[in-house]
This record gives C-alpha cells, sequence and structure tokens, in this order.
C-alpha cells in the first residue's frame, strides 16, 4: 500500500468514524454486554456472578417464554411478509402518473412520523372494549356485543399485526418508492443488453453452422 493509498483509507476512516463510534457504543458493546451478563445473575445494582447456563435452563422451563417466542413466531410469519406485500403495492401504485402524487405519498408517509409510544396509546384507546371509539360506533350501528380486542389473542394478535403495518408501512413504501424508478431503469438497461448478448449469439451461431 503506497502513501496516496495509505492517506485515502485514512481520510475514509475519518468519514465513517462517527458511525464506527456509535456502532460500537449503542450496538456492539450492547450486545456483547447482554450476551455476558446472560450467563451471570446480575441485577443491575450488584455486581453479575457467573451461573453459566442456568438462566437458560429456567428459560426453557418456563410456560412464559415458549408463549412469547410462539408469539413473536406467528407475529413475523404474518406482519412481515404482508407489510412488505402492502409496501411494495402502495410503492407501486404511487410511482403512477397520478394527479396530487405527492399528496398522497404525504398521506401514506404520515403514520410513520408518529412516535410509537403514541400510536399505541391512541389504538388502545380505539380498540377499548368499554369505552373504546371502534366499539362505540358498532354499538351506534346496533351492535349490541361488540368484540373483545384486547381481551381476546387472536383479535389481538391480528389487531397487532395491522397496527405495525399502519405504523411503519408508510415508510416502507416510501423506501420502495425512491428506488423503483431507478430499478426500472436499470431492469430496462438489461434486458436490452441480455437481448443484444442473445441476439449476437444466435447470428454467430447461425453464421458457425453456414460455414
Amino acid at each position: 500500500m503506497n502513501t496516496g493509498e495509505r492517506n485515502r483509507l485514512w481520510t475514509g476512516l475519518a468519514f465513517i468514524s462517527p458511525w464506527l463510534v456509535g456502532f460500537a457504543v449503542f450496538t456492539a458493546y450492547p450486545l456483547t454486554a447482554a450476551l455476558y451478563y446472560s450467563f451471570c445473575d446480575y441485577d443491575v445494582l450488584s455486581r453479575p456472578i457467573w451461573v453459566g447456563l442456568l438462566n437458560y435452563r429456567d428459560m426453557a422451563t418456563d410456560d412464559v417464554f415458549w408463549q412469547s417466542l410462539n408469539n413473536t413466531l406467528v407475529f413475523s410469519a404474518v406482519s412481515l411478509p404482508l407489510g412488505l406485500t402492502c409496501a411494495l403495492a402502495l410503492a407501486l401504485l404511487l410511482n403512477r402518473p397520478v394527479a396530487a402524487r405527492s399528496v398522497y405519498r404525504a398521506i401514506y408517509y404520515l403514520p410513520s412520523l408518529v412516535p410509537a409510544v403514541a400510536a399505541a396509546a391512541v389504538w388502545l384507546w380505539i380498540l377499548n372494549a368499554r369505552n373504546g371509539l371502534l366499539n362505540q360506533a358498532l354499538r351506534s350501528i346496533g351492535v349490541s356485543h361488540p368484540p373483545q380486542w384486547l381481551d381476546d389473542f387472536y383479535l389481538w394478535a391480528d389487531a397487532g399485526n395491522y397496527l405495525h403495518i399502519f405504523e411503519f408501512d408508510g415508510q416502507n413504501s416510501h423506501d420502495i418508492t425512491s428506488v423503483t424508478p431507478g430499478f426500472t431503469a436499470a431492469l430496462s438497461q438489461d434486458d436490452k443488453v441480455l437481448f443484444s448478448i442473445s441476439t449476437n449469439a444466435a447470428l454467430q451461431s447461425s453464421s458457425l453452422a453456414k460455414n
């Protein structure tokens, strides 16, 4: 490595040093510390005591852990594919040349600007079985026994999936929308290149066959 390459290397490291420091302090260290403390008896206020795999053995026999794991798997299996599908569909729709397209993009993006805690509080009020806005609306149209949204696990799981999509789909569709035009243009160019290569190969094969 010559002097110029070393200078460029140090310049590049200097530019990314804020990210490296942030990654080390807020990601790498917490993950490493959490892994170490998982093998200890530690309550934050006292010194950690090494207990080996005891915490993991206790966790493996805890019914709450397995219920939480099942809930997480169900949530991931439903929310992630459904959310990405909806985000992709929104991105494709928002890339069409329609009037007021920027307004529609802003409307779909707005929910992602709401803090998760505030969004959760609002939806807890909407889904409240006794005084919630949704059940009051159902009672006003004649539904005498509306669903207990927060008491039924399956209803709450479905609501959690939809809330996750409501909260993050705007951001995901915005990200996909920002790269879709370039991706489409690149794909079209690749199609042209592949067509040219295949055509040239076919012509060469034809000429070789005639010779």
